[in-house]
């Protein structure tokens, strides 16, 4: 199918808003752990290469590598509005 140029120029941005949002989760996870987390330095490597993974296939184009990184971003998303809520709950 044919593809209009602003539907082209909207699909990119919203790649790369996930690309940022995933960057940002990795990295302030990766750093929460390092510094505050009771988590083990394996387990948190093993995030950080996991992590490493998923962003150079996504930007390989890789279609599994895609979903995994857009599945992350929403998870990341709902465990932040569940923290929320449980923040005001309490």
């Amino acid at each position: 199918m044919y593809e209009f140029q602003h539907e082209r120029e909207r699909k990119e941005k919203i790649y790369k808003a996930y690309i940022i949002i995933f960057c940002a989760a990795a990295s302030l996870s990766f750093i929460f752990g390092l510094f505050w987390g009771n988590t083990s330095h394996l387990r948190l490597a093993a995030n950080f290469v996991f992590s490493i993974i998923i962003f150079v296939y996504t930007l390989k184009g890789k279609t599994w590598a895609i979903f995994l990184l857009k599945l992350s971003v929403w998870m990341n998303l709902l465990i932040l509005v569940l923290m929320a809520a449980v923040c005001i709950i309490s």
